[in-house]
């Protein structure tokens, strides 16, 4: 077995955090879990809801079901066990093993279910029975090996962001030092985008300096993330910068769980134990033999863990490194399932591709005689409404309209029945007339628009955020409408 004691000396010579004792780390880690466990239920149980009216039913004896509803539910369930601390080592390997899976399967995999991949490894290997409801207290694993899974943690995000800051370094906007202020005045990503445009209508330049600010404070930080570590102010960076992007997250950017598995990742890894752990309990005491024995178990998982993490976090920098050297891209096998499935990949995201989905967008209109109500899917000037704060209709169905819309030609002929555009307007209308109850058929009417907010065209503000109008059309939806109809274009408005 790997000594983690060497590994936790090797890290008091860096700025890497220490900890204050096995029991305290282990209660914080606890509460850690149970925060995991409320996000993924909230994630998976949002699906299930939703996947009841977004894809065709199943029958099973005699009854329909959408699988991915009843694959939705067993993730709740799961979910549930690292809230309650049912089973929770159980549960946490399940969710690490079946989550991702899952988001592809669903259409609904992002960065969040990326990241969760090695949270969800490290409280199957750490978590020793706080907070729980079933299950036995065990001794809590001694400091040194919570630092080395908080070790794997953190390499796992540093691996993230280097890989997202080698697509970021090609992108024309980040090299402009765009890419922040766009993002900031993108209808689709930011939740107060009418105040970054009224800025930039007021002072264009102190806009266009923060984002070249931010820019270059963020390259730092994602390119030399694990060098900076070595140093304490290096680390103090690390640690504050790292603060700075994931609040501003949280507040701003509306990128579903995302930010919120960032918090849980940087509380981790950096928050003191103290700082979270409840009052009541005792520092355990020094190791005995009988207590060395107990650890056999936590001493085994964590060097697996590590050992595989390690190695796998090694394989992922050489070759991001030396496709970078070589000018290619990366190899077939990096987006082997193994690679994949373990969260660590590189992630191309707020690059041209993210910051242009705001340029093209639609909306979605009940029609009832002379009256007529919004579906709250996209409103008037591309903002999100309710329903994309579900993740099936935002990564399965809304992120890849917008960016199929980049690429169409002819977006008049792309909503046509046929066209891809067709087919998702068609489960959005479907799924508002099944969630609602409808029984008597409905009619929609879907228009499409498109402003230059990214692509300015030679525009200036506000003229290129001013909506024009591109295409309409109707789609009437009732009982008998179905997935399958609306991807084989039978059905004609």
């Amino acid at each position: 077995m790997m000594s983690f004691l060497a590994v936790s000396r090797a890290l008091d010579r860096t700025g890497f955090p220490r900890l204050a004792d096995s029991e305290t780390e282990a209660r914080k880690f606890a509460l850690l879990r149970v925060v995991v466990g409320l996000l993924l239920a909230w994630r998976s149980g949002i699906i299930a809801r939703d996947a009841v009216y977004y894809f065709d039913p199943t029958f099973i004896v005699g009854r329909g079901w959408p699988l991915e509803a009843i694959a939705g539910g067993t993730q709740f369930m799961l979910s549930l066990g690292l809230v309650f601390g049912v089973l929770p080592r159980t549960c946490a390997a399940l969710l690490m093993l079946t989550h991702a899976a899952f988001s592809v399967w669903t259409e609904t995999y992002n960065l969040a279910p990326m990241l969760l991949v090695p949270i969800l490894g490290a409280i199957f290997v750490l978590d020793s029975g706080r907070l729980a409801l079933h299950g036995r207290l065990r001794l809590a694993p001694p400091p040194e090996q919570f630092r080395a899974v908080y070790l794997i943690l953190f390499l796992a995000y540093a691996g993230w962001s280097f890989g997202a800051v080698l697509n970021h370094v090609r992108d024309p906007y980040w090299i402009q030092g765009r890419t922040t202020e766009v993002m900031f005045i993108n209808s689709y990503l930011s939740e107060f985008y009418g105040l970054f445009r009224a800025w930039e209508l007021a002072s264009p330049g102190s806009l266009h300096a923060m984002s070249i600010f931010v820019g270059c404070a963020q390259t730092l930080f994602q390119l030399a993330m694990i060098p900076l570590m070595l140093s304490v102010w290096g680390a103090v960076y690390v640690r504050v910068w790292g603060w700075i992007f994931i609040l501003g997250s949280v507040v701003d950017l509306q990128l579903s769980l995302l930010p919120f598995v960032e918090v849980v990742m940087w509380t981790t890894v950096f928050v003191p134990a103290t700082w979270l752990a409840w009052a009541g309990g005792k520092a355990q005491a020094p190791a005995s033999a009988a207590d060395s024995l107990k650890w056999g178990g936590s001493r085994y998982r964590a060097a697996v863990f590590t050992a595989g993490y390690g190695t796998l976090s090694l394989l992922f920098f050489t070759n991001a490194l030396l496709a970078v050297a070589a000018g290619r891209p990366q190899p077939a096998w990096y987006a082997s399932a193994v690679l994949f499935y373990a969260g660590l990949g590189s992630p191309n995201v707020f690059n041209t591709l993210d910051l242009t989905m705001g340029d093209r967008w639609t909306v979605l209109t009940r029609i009832d005689g002379e009256r007529s109500e919004l579906v709250p899917f996209d409103g008037p000037e591309g903002e999100r409404l309710d329903y994309l704060r579900s993740d099936l209709l935002y990564f399965g169905n809304s992120l890849r309209w917008r960016r199929e819309m980049i690429f169409a030609d002819d977006l008049a002929r792309f909503h046509q029945p046929g066209g891809l555009g067709y087919a998702r307007a068609y489960r959005v209308a479907r799924y508002d007339h099944l969630r609602r109850g409808g029984l008597a058929p409905e009619r929609y009417q879907v228009t499409v628009f498109r402003n230059y907010a990214a692509d300015r065209a030679g525009l200036t503000a506000p003229a290129c955020y001013t909506p024009r109008k591109i295409y309409e059309f109707t789609l009437v939806i009732g009982a008998d409408s179905s997935v399958a109809r609306a991807a084989d274009a039978n059905e004609v408005p």
